[in-house]
């Protein structure tokens, strides 16, 4: 009788050879990432995979066509009978947003496979900071405030370039501290603050203030007393000073002239100051 679940079936000798193939068949065992990076910097994609050949493609072009871009991709053999795949990407503008994959292949049977699809994205020069603010400490110190501009994920902002006049400061602060000997509140502050990466200086933001406060100077005065029939005193005071000065013209006034359109002496005019009843009063006489 015959028994057919015993049944032998003799199969060709590549058979067996193919099998393992398929068995064994090409897979990624490494996925490429993508990768944020500065402005010519030089960024490095690495896939690995088991079939028999390995390459990238960047915008679906074999990276070995577009060396002149700045792409170098090669192959080396790793343990286990796979491959391992370095593309070395210059950071160009041409090359900003590509999208990068690694594809493995096999010659017997012939397949292959794709690796997830990555990018390259650039970051330049930054943007100028967000939000400069000046607040008063005192009136010879000011106290300047502003916020990060924007930057790509693991591109760092590495400082903040901020000139103040004819002086040059770096900071990693989001502040700083300005501070002025014998400040004078005729002359405008011009400040400008530049954030910095690893590309150089970005766009400056620019604020501009006066200190509020300068010592007092003490100008030539000359006092001329006079009594009327009331016997009322009057004091004419001529106050001849240069520009740019604050004049203290009483204990209970002190006056702050700026002049930049000439830079010599000015007679300003006459205080004239009338005490009555012990109450002073004070008119200004121009």
């Amino acid at each position: 009788m015959y028994n057919s679940s015993h049944v032998s079936v003799l199969l060709p000798p590549f058979f067996g050879f193919f099998f393992l193939r398929l068995l064994f068949i090409q897979k990624i065992t490494l996925q490429p990432v993508s990768i944020n990076t500065t402005l010519n910097s030089t960024a490095n994609f690495v896939c690995e995979a088991n079939g028999d050949l390995l390459n990238f493609l960047v915008n679906n072009t074999p990276a070995n066509e577009i060396r002149a871009r700045g792409f170098m991709d090669d192959t080396t053999g790793i343990s286990g009978g796979g491959s391992r795949g370095n593309l070395t990407a210059k950071a160009y503008d041409i090359n900003n947003n590509t999208n990068i994959s690694c594809v493995a292949s096999t010659l017997s049977p012939p397949s292959s496979v794709t690796s997830d699809t990555v990018f390259l994205t650039i970051q330049g020069l930054l943007d100028n900071v967000g939000n400069l603010n000046h607040i008063f400490i005192n009136g010879s110190t000011v106290l300047l405030t502003w916020t990060a501009p924007y930057t790509l994920d693991n591109v760092p902002i590495t400082g903040y370039h901020i000139v103040n006049g004819s002086v040059n400061i770096t900071t990693t602060n989001k502040s700083i501290t300005l501070s002025a000997t014998n400040p004078d509140p005729c002359i405008l502050n011009n400040i400008s603050v530049s954030p910095i990466n690893d590309v150089g200086i970005g766009s400056s933001n620019n604020i501009s203030f006066h200190y509020e406060t300068v010592p007092l100077v003490a100008p030539n005065v000359s006092v001329i007393p006079a009594v009327n029939e009331e016997s009322n005193i009057t004091l004419n005071i001529s106050i001849n000073v240069s520009c740019n000065f604050c004049v203290m013209a009483s204990e209970y006034i002190v006056t702050c002239f700026c002049c930049t359109y000439y830079q010599q002496d000015h007679n300003l005019g006459v205080f004239s100051i009338r005490r009555a009843m012990q109450l002073p009063n004070y008119n200004y006489i121009t």
